[in-house]
Formats: structure tokens, sequence, C-alpha cells
């Protein structure tokens, strides 16, 4: 239970610009922001080494600001696998199976920006903090062993306006597919995962941040199904139960 808490950290409010004013959060898709057609579930046979995976999370802010400059995002990855979290999905740290597979864009050039908008327009200067995993230090909420937590921070040199209410374009986790197969292939490509957009704090010139962490529609997003496409067995976590530990 604890770690399904971790994992379901924040859905935080959608905004279709045509549609009325909500309050501030987040939503969480494959391949396109959620309100732009993004997925829910993202299944992969794991038979290339080619291409990459990339998962969308965008915000509404609750309140305007007036000067807007970057954001820290919270994201968890848990397994509902047998396992501790598996090699392929051990990232960033030295000697991780696939320490460079994981990279952040805030690229948007290419979406249709009709739901979500683009605050960055290509300028956004971006970092990975240590990608918390159980098996080096610091380890991640509670010391989970089926549980990853990547921190990712992004700013822009000049503010920017954002309106309360208005959804926008926040990052892209892109995944590469190496060392899918091969014999130098990373265990675990097949098995069930969910990835949470925990939580992003919105900062400005003035200093003053705003925390997002409730749904606008999606928070949670599966690898997978969450079942697998293996034959391993899988723990007894369903879809609801991860949610509810992030209420």
């Amino acid at each position: 239970m604890r770690a399904a808490r971790i994992v379901a950290l924040v859905l935080a409010p959608l905004l279709v610009l045509a549609g009325p004013t909500r309050a501030g959060g987040v939503n969480f898709a494959w391949d396109a922001c959620w309100s732009e057609g993004g997925a829910l579930d993202k299944s992969f046979l794991c038979n290339t080494n080619q291409g990459a995976e990339t998962a969308v999370g965008s915000f509404a802010p609750a309140r305007d600001h007036a000067d807007f400059l970057g954001t820290d995002i919270t994201v968890d990855l848990y397994s509902r696998g047998t396992f501790p979290l598996p090699d392929w999905w051990e990232f960033i740290n030295s000697g991780t199976c696939r320490r460079t597979a994981l990279q952040a864009s805030f690229d948007f050039a290419e979406a249709p920006q009709t739901a979500c908008l683009d605050p960055w327009s290509r300028l956004a200067l971006w970092q990975f903090s240590p990608y918390l995993i159980y098996n080096l230090p610091p380890s991640p909420p509670h010391g989970d062993a089926f549980l990853a937590r990547i921190h990712l921070s992004a700013a822009l040199q000049n503010g920017v306006p954002l309106a309360a209410g208005v959804e926008y374009d926040g990052f892209q986790l892109v995944i590469s597919n190496t060392k899918t197969v091969g014999s130098d292939a990373c265990e675990g490509c097949c098995g069930p995962l969910f990835l949470v957009f925990a939580q992003v704090r919105v900062f400005d010139q003035s200093g003053d941040a705003e925390y997002l962490s409730a749904a606008l529609a999606n928070q949670v997003i599966s690898w997978q199904g969450g079942y697998g496409n293996c034959a391993t067995p899988a723990r007894n976590r369903t879809w609801g139960a991860i949610k509810s530990l992030y209420r």
C-alpha cells in the first residue's frame, strides 16, 4: 500500500481553453498532452532497440503568474512485478544498465497547441537531479524497492505570463528503447509499471511558488497495461489502489 501511495500523488486539473476555468492541477499521458489525445497506456513488444517512448506532463496553474520562470517536477515510477524495479527502468546513476536511456524535452513546436499551450518556446534549460532507486543512496520515499523517483527542473532566462486555469505543456520524458534486445539487453522491459506525475512546483521571478499535486483529469499512466507482456507473476496491485495512495 505504501508504494501505491507514492505512485498516484498527483492528478491535477486539465483545462480545455474553450471550457470553463478549473482549479489548478496536472495531467499525464503517453505521446501527447492528455487534453490533446494523449494515451493512458503504452504497450511495447520489447523486440527492438530502435525508437523511443514519450510521456507528456502538463499543468494548469490555479492563479496567474506574470513572470513564470520555470518548474520543479516529480514523477514516480512503480513496478507491479515480484522483483524490485527492473534494470530496464534504472537510469542516470553510474553503473545502471540504461544510464543514458532517459532524457527530457521541452520542445513542443510540433504539438497542436489547441488545448495545451507551450510556455517554453524551445528556450528551457533543464536538468535531472539524482534518480532515486532502492539500491543507491539516497533511497526513494519509504525505502521502497518497487519505486523510483524522478526529479526534473526546467527554467527560462526571461519570464513569461501564465493564466490561471489554462493548461500548459509541462515536459516530455523520452525513454529510449536502447538495450532492449541483444547480448547487452537489460531485463524488465515487458514487465508492468505505473508512472505518476506526482507534483510540480511553478515558480516566477518574485520567488513566489505554486505547488500543484492534484489531478485535472489523469495523473497515472501505465506501461504494458500495468500488468505486463511477459509471463512474470505480478503483485496484486490494482489501478485504483495506486491512485488512492495519492489522495
